[in-house]
């Protein structure tokens, strides 16, 4: 799927990007030219994800910052827009519950973590006359 999307000078804001889905959505997204905020808890984790994007290319930038915090969420948007045209978040970060999802509580799932950053978000596109 080479060339199949083009997101040069654009920045997307990815979550959980130390690891698993983040990670890969962030490699997948910095192949096709998106300059890649990676955020997650883990600082090693992170320098490996940039690692690896500026190994084949492209270009990311690492922000230690524990998504259930509001305030971090806040200031990780903000970074994201210093780094240029903020046109997306990937919430990918997870939580540690291991089981059957259907014996999940609805307390369990991070709607609230993704709430934060979709609002966030769509406050920075609404601030530059961008639709969301």
């Amino acid at each position: 799927m080479p060339g199949a999307w083009n997101l040069s000078d654009r920045v997307v804001l990815v979550t959980g990007a130390g690891k698993g889905l983040g990670r890969g959505a962030a490699l997948r997204l910095a192949a096709a030219g998106a300059q890649v905020l990676l955020v997650a808890r883990t600082g090693a984790d992170l320098d490996a994800a940039v690692t690896e994007i500026e190994a084949a290319g492209g270009a990311a930038t690492a922000l230690v910052a524990d998504v259930t915090d509001e305030g971090a969420v806040e200031a990780a948007v903000r970074r994201a827009e210093e780094l240029g045209d903020l046109r997306g978040c990937v919430c990918a970060a997870g939580t540690n519950i291991v089981g059957p999802a259907v014996d999940y509580r609805l307390d369990d799932w991070d709607a609230p973590r993704t709430a934060a950053f979709v609002r966030e978000a769509a406050v920075a596109y609404g601030e530059r006359g961008l639709g969301v």
